[in-house]
């Protein structure tokens, strides 16, 4: 049965961790690692707060003083650090962690950090990182939380265990996109925005923000190509508005430019479409879907806009 608290997804992987529990075989370190929108952060958040429950052995009451201190975000036995606007996670923040393992437990069984972005640590915050890794107190959990995994060094990687995150089922995408309130005409259209996932899925439910989104992305493009704006500000205003997402949405306009213009359907766009012409539309499409796939396993995602705008000017 799904567990109320938890993303329906995810229920394997809860199953792996009370087994581990019940066995008393929890690793010293995860690595959870996985798309983003998928839930990851959402499932280390559970299960911390269920490690450090006074009450539960493996699901939080929600009610002990423990629970209380992890909702306000007070926890004596929590650490959470992560990347700051893009930024690499350096080597003293990553000290400071590891110093954290070396007290004392406040309120009973564990100690838990959790790291988000853990990719954006640079070289020597990792190897900071690998003593605790590799020597790990009684009591001691971290999580790593990863889009990109294969950045870490394999020294940290080869140290966690690994929990997969995958994109789910379309089907049981769409069930619970549902479950949440989104009619059942637009939850497709959104999922498939999201490329699958259901998490951004959710955040563009209310169509006029997700509208509203991808009309400031499309007019940023037009003012480019008219001469209005610079491709490096654009980059940043994109920036702001997520990188993944604003290519997303200048994928689908210009594949809604090269539709129409094998239709002779009349568009807003008209005149730009048959500027360009379609074999420098398609071109620019296929850029488009290159430097989505960079943003997978570049870190420099304003680099990434900016070399797709400029070369558009």
């Amino acid at each position: 049965m799904t567990h109320p608290a938890h993303l329906p997804w995810h229920e394997s992987l809860w199953t792996q961790l009370e087994q581990s529990l019940s066995q008393e075989r929890l690793a010293h370190a995860y690595l959870l690692q996985g798309p983003a929108g998928v839930g990851k952060s959402q499932f280390a958040q559970h299960l911390a707060k269920s490690l450090l429950c006074e009450q539960s052995a493996f699901d939080a009451c929600g009610q002990c003083k423990s629970c209380h201190l992890f909702q306000v975000g007070s926890h004596p036995d929590l650490r959470q650090l992560a990347s700051e606007a893009g930024k690499a996670i350096g080597i003293d923040v990553v000290r400071e962690t590891s110093s954290f393992f070396s007290l004392t437990r406040q309120y009973g069984r564990y100690q838990i950090a959790i790291i988000t972005d853990a990719e954006r640590m640079t070289t020597a915050a990792a190897n900071a990182l690998l003593k605790t890794l590799e020597e790990p107190p009684a009591g001691a959990l971290l999580m790593l939380i990863s889009e990109q995994a294969s950045l870490l060094p394999i020294t940290v990687r080869s140290r966690c265990q690994s929990l997969r995150f995958t994109l789910p089922a379309p089907e049981v995408s769409l069930a619970w996109l549902q479950q949440q309130g989104v009619e059942s005409q637009q939850a497709p259209r959104l999922l498939d925005s999201a490329r699958g996932a259901p998490l951004h899925a959710i955040t563009l439910s209310s169509e006029t923000e997700y509208e509203n989104q991808r009309s400031a992305v499309v007019e940023g493009a037009r003012n480019l190509y008219f001469g209005r704006t610079g491709p490096v500000d654009l980059a940043a205003s994109y920036l702001k508005l997520g990188a993944k997402q604003a290519l997303y949405s200048l994928w689908q306009w210009k594949a809604e430019m090269v539709r129409n213009l094998a239709m002779n359907k009349a568009s807003a766009d008209d005149a730009l479409a048959q500027r360009l012409g379609q074999r420098r539309l398609l071109l620019r499409i296929d850029g488009l879907s290159a430097a989505i796939k960079r943003l997978d396993s570049q870190l420099n995602e304003q680099l990434i806009l900016e070399d797709i705008l400029i070369s558009w000017v």
